[in-house]
């Protein structure tokens, strides 16, 4: 019965991966509509809140693996990124007082949607990469015997989205 509860443990981890790799294409696919002028969406605000509860919660339990560094970066240069993209969209229409003088709220809106698609091949980039990292992870997870699942230092969080919800800071998630 020992057996069964370490695959079971095993089996969890794993899921989650794959359940991480999900969120974080429809987080990528939310901020790559939102340059294609989308409006903003609950869902896709969720997805990236789910995907960085999903990065904390595992951050407890996996950053002990060698493949978990490599997650670490890609996913903080994804936020950076992402971070980038959400403020040239959904900043202030109205430019500065002084660039009121030369141009337009419209032209500035656009300028700014320009500098945000022209950070979608990035954006692209390093979710693919942040995609195989957690490939990586996966297949680290896989490998691992049933004594190392057992040490490592405590079981994931399951990530219901009925269950979640977002307090202030998108890191504090309450399940």
């Amino acid at each position: 019965s020992t057996h069964k509860s370490h695959k079971t443990h095993k089996r969890k981890i794993l899921d989650q991966l794959r359940s991480a790799r999900s969120v974080q294409l429809q987080w990528r696919t939310y901020t790559q509509a939102l340059t294609q002028g989308a409006s903003r969406q609950q869902a896709g605000v969720q997805a990236r809140s789910r995907f960085n509860c999903w990065y904390w919660s595992a951050s407890k339990h996996l950053a002990s693996l060698k493949t978990f560094e490599a997650v670490s970066e890609a996913h903080k240069t994804m936020l950076q990124i992402d971070h980038h993209i959400n403020s040239l969209i959904l900043s202030d229409p109205m430019p500065s007082n002084f660039m009121k003088w030369f141009r337009s709220p419209k032209s500035y809106k656009n300028d700014q949607a320009a500098k945000a698609h022209s950070l979608l091949p990035k954006l692209v980039e390093n979710s693919n990469l942040l995609l195989a990292n957690i490939e990586a992870l996966e297949k680290e997870v896989e490998e691992l015997s049933e004594k190392e699942i057992k040490a490592l230092p405590r079981m994931p969080v399951v990530l219901k989205s009925s269950k979640f919800r977002l307090i202030r800071n998108v890191n504090t998630c309450i399940y």
